[in-house]
């Protein structure tokens, strides 16, 4: 008796099964869009933040125009910076990391967000001296948030946005940001920096119709 009761109270203090990963997206596919639409907008900053550090992108569209035929991204140490300190890329590109430095760099990729004890470290590139390049796809082999950083120089940061679809931009100068071929339907706009962090906006995109919206990062 006493046994079986111990046996119930353990049953009962057993912590619940962790819960399961969300299931992935479904691959993203070119097709052809009938009554395509636009989106124009403008990204307003405030505080610290830095236009050329803002990306912008439509979220959940799985089908649409083709991707971007560019795969090859470029990253460099400069005067113990990475230049750009913020970039979007396409998943499954190619980075070339350079140094312009006279130092030593090791540069390390890892993505934000993931668990660091399992499978956040996407690369590691050691460079030795100025004008060398190392072509790795490491960084770009994911979707998501990758953070930059250098073990041989704490302070140093940069973030790359990897995509698997083509509805991304960096605005330009005055904010101007615009994505054409958008399939008619309501899309969640999302804008991020750094500094200002993640804001979203929903937009509805009516059949070959002009959808025209205003984003503001918080200082």
């Amino acid at each position: 008796m006493w046994a079986w009761l111990a046996l119930a109270a353990c049953a009962r203090e057993r912590p619940p099964a962790p819960r399961a990963a969300p299931p992935p997206p479904p691959p993203y596919r070119a097709v052809g869009i009938a009554g395509a639409g636009r989106v124009d907008g403008v990204v307003i900053v405030a505080g610290g933040a830095r236009m050329e550090e803002v990306v912008v992108w439509l979220d959940g569209i799985r089908a649409g125009k083709p991707l971007p035929l560019a795969r090859r991204f470029e990253i460099d140490h400069e005067n113990g910076e990475l230049v750009p300190r913020v970039q979007a890329a396409i998943r499954g590109g190619m980075l070339n990391v350079r140094n312009a430095d006279d130092s030593a760099h090791r540069a390390r990729f890892v993505l934000a967000g993931a668990d660091p004890a399992t499978d956040s470290l996407l690369a590691v590139v050691e460079e030795s001296g100025a004008g060398q390049v190392v072509p790795v796809p490491g960084p770009l082999a994911r979707v998501g948030l990758v953070l930059a950083t250098c073990d041989l120089h704490p302070v140093t940061r940069g973030w790359i946005r990897v995509f698997d679809q083509p509805y991304f931009t960096v605005p330009d100068s005055a904010g101007r940001f615009a994505f054409d071929s958008v399939p008619p339907g309501r899309w969640r706009l999302r804008a991020w920096s750094p500094v200002a962090g993640d804001i979203g906006r929903d937009v509805i995109v009516d059949s070959a119709g002009s959808a025209r919206i205003e984003l503001r990062l918080p200082p």
